[in-house]
């Protein structure tokens, strides 16, 4: 149940709400007969009943003591009859004593707040010729049951809103609107039958409310914002086929809802329209669902998802904070989701992306649990933060990407392994930031710039791939490579050095990491300045697309025929043309161990690397 503070904060914004709707006349009334007060109307011919003093924010000022009133539907005064046909705005508001009221027939309308705050009205009638009745009429009132006739075409803003006590209504046939805030805070309220003829259910009409049970109109086509907004009593909703528009937070904060069934009509979910509705579960799209807006089902118990085939666009935070959510299948048809859409979903395993997606903006799976995922080709960028926290075991991007975003996988610990393509261009800020498991990383010829802390504090490194494309490393106080303190292998394939701040590699090794560079390009990178720091550089195959441990014949392969040459190579030295890795375990010389420990690699078994 909502708190009490939250309620009598609805109850004091819609009082000053409804005040500005209601004009005060100079003077409170024309003449008084039989204690009830009356001004003229345009007419002459007819009056309103009025109050008896402006009772303003104060109680017990107007009709003063009075229990039950009468109202006649004629008057005299003076020798003249006069046709009752208004109950006047205010006339009998915060009248704290005021218990009956029974109305003449031949009245038309009820005026705004006329009968608001009376806390002890428990009974009215609504003659058959009232055909309006205005904002805020019965605001807070004790009233219980109460029947609305046909002849109403009119309920205003707020009209029965605050009715604590009120737990049935019949509304008029005929109605076409349940105007904003009708029935807001009427926590007793549990079940409501709309009339066919209604087509929009206005801004909070039952925000607050105790309602349980809708029996929906068959016209319904608009459900404004926050109509049912903490409605915790629903628990199920099935929207008839003729609704096609949900407002924002619609459906916001009804905690007990545990499934909803849209209509085949309905061409949006409106932003926030089912947000913080914890215990949902079960979501049936109707056939046309194009849109689902910002944080419409965010913070959601959701756990399968199934999107329909008509969807054409996710908003930002559409699904976030599902926590429950596992696994997801979108439409070809989707070609847009926007940032965070799925963030903070830690149980989502499981996505199959749209085959029209382009790209995967900003945060769209920040702090999701994916060990794997397949990008379709249409995909060419992933955007920033797009997969940071993620369960990633190792990733190899496919070549149709062309960018990603910095800190796209920031913070994947359990990233051991990841290949850049030769499509992507730059590797940007914090890319891999915290990615502290990781200890492999090719970069492809495209990549020709590296962000600062694109690799930072990625401590398990042990070996990088440096694309022929490099122009730029960033400096910064989070080196791109500067974390790599455990890095032994690092491949450049740039035959030419470029010139870095000594800063980029300032914690790297350089007696035990190995430099690897193209074949011909050793003494170029000797003589280079930071470049040359690195007592061991050797020569390898460019062909050779990515370097593997024991690969002693660069075939990109470690197998018998590596077992071979490497003992080959020991018995004859001389045959060695090119500088290849023939130390295997990094003791300083070739031998017996070197070749025990490829055929540990052969058949599955770990090695050390000797210190040196």
């Amino acid at each position: 149940m909502v708190n009490s503070s939250l309620r009598f904060a609805a109850t004091r914004l819609l009082m000053i709400a409804l005040t500005c709707f209601v004009s005060q006349p100079i003077s409170a009334y024309d003449f008084m007969v039989d204690g009830i007060a009356y001004i003229l109307n345009d007419d002459s011919a007819s009056v309103s009943v009025t109050y008896t003093d402006y009772p303003g924010n104060n109680y017990n000022v107007n009709y003063t003591d009075v229990t039950s009133i009468i109202v006649p539907s004629s008057v005299n005064y003076e020798g003249k009859d006069y046709a009752v046909t208004t109950i006047g705005n205010l006339a009998f508001s915060m009248c704290s004593t005021l218990k009956q009221v029974i109305l003449p027939e031949g009245l038309i309308k009820i005026g705004q707040n006329a009968f608001a705050v009376c806390t002890h009205l428990e009974s009215i009638n609504i003659p058959n010729t009232v055909t309006d009745i205005e904002a805020g009429a019965f605001i807070q009132t004790a009233i219980r049951e109460i029947v609305i006739p046909n002849s109403v075409v009119n309920l205003g803003f707020s009209a029965f809103s605050n009715c604590w006590e009120l737990t049935q209504i019949t509304l008029s046939e005929g109605l076409t609107e349940i105007s904003p805030s009708l029935f807001t805070n009427c926590i007793n309220l549990k079940r409501i039958t709309l009339p066919s003829s209604v087509t929009t259910i206005g801004e909070l009409a039952f925000s607050l409310s105790g309602i349980q049970e809708i029996n929906w109109s068959s016209s319904l086509k608009s459900i404004q914002r926050q109509a049912f907004w903490y409605c915790s009593g629903l628990t199920e909703v099935v929207l008839p086929d003729s609704v096609s528009w949900i407002g924002g937070s619609a459906f916001g904060k009804c905690g007990n809802l545990e499934r909803v069934t849209l209509g085949n009509a309905l061409f949006s979910v409106g932003a926030s329209s089912f947000e913080d509705c914890g215990k949902l579960k079960e979501i049936v799209f109707g056939p046309n669902v194009r849109r689902i807006e910002s944080s419409a089902f965010r913070w959601t118990g959701l756990q399968h998802l199934v999107l329909p085939e008509s969807l054409e666009f996710i908003g930002d935070n559409a699904f976030a904070m599902c926590d429950k959510l596992e696994d997801v299948y979108m439409c070809d048809s989707i070609t847009t989701i926007e940032e965070s859409a799925f963030a903070g979903c830690r149980r989502l395993r499981y996505v199959k992306l749209s085959e029209s997606l382009t790209s995967i903006s900003y945060a769209l799976f920040d702090g999701c649990a994916f060990e794997d995922i397949y990008f379709p080709p249409s995909v060419t960028r992933i955007g920033g933060y797009a997969f940071t926290s993620c369960n990633f075991k190792e990733l190899e991007i496919p070549n149709t990407i062309t960018s990603i975003g910095g800190g796209a996988f920031r913070n994947c610990k359990n990233l051991t392994r990841v290949v850049i393509p030769h499509s992507v261009t730059a590797l940007w800020a914090f890319t891999f930031d915290y990615c502290t498991a990781l200890e492999e990383i090719f970069i492809g010829d495209g990549v020709e710039f590296i962000d600062y802390g694109a690799l930072n504090e990625c401590n398990a490194l042990k070996t990088i791939t440096l694309g022929a494309s490099i122009g730029a490393i960033k400096k910064s106080t989070n080196w791109p490579l500067g974390s790599c303190k455990n890095l032994t292998r690092l491949y450049n394939r740039r035959p030419d050095p470029i010139s870095i701040d000594e800063a980029v590699l300032q914690r790297v090794d350089y007696d035990n990491c190995i430099l690897y560079v193209p074949i011909g390009s050793a003494h170029l990178y000797r003589n280079a300045p930071v470049w040359g720091r690195f007592v061991h550089i050797k020569e390898f195959n460019l062909n050779v697309p990515t370097a593997v441990v024991g690969d002693v014949n660069l075939d990109g392969e470690v197998n018998i025929a590596d077992v071979n040459d490497l003992v080959e190579l020991i018995q004859n030295p001389e045959l060695a043309t090119v500088d290849i890795d023939t130390d295997i375990n990094q003791d300083g010389e070739i031998n017996i161990s070197d070749i025990n420990c490829i055929i540990g690699i052969i058949l599955g078994r770990p090695f050390e690397i000797s210190p040196q």
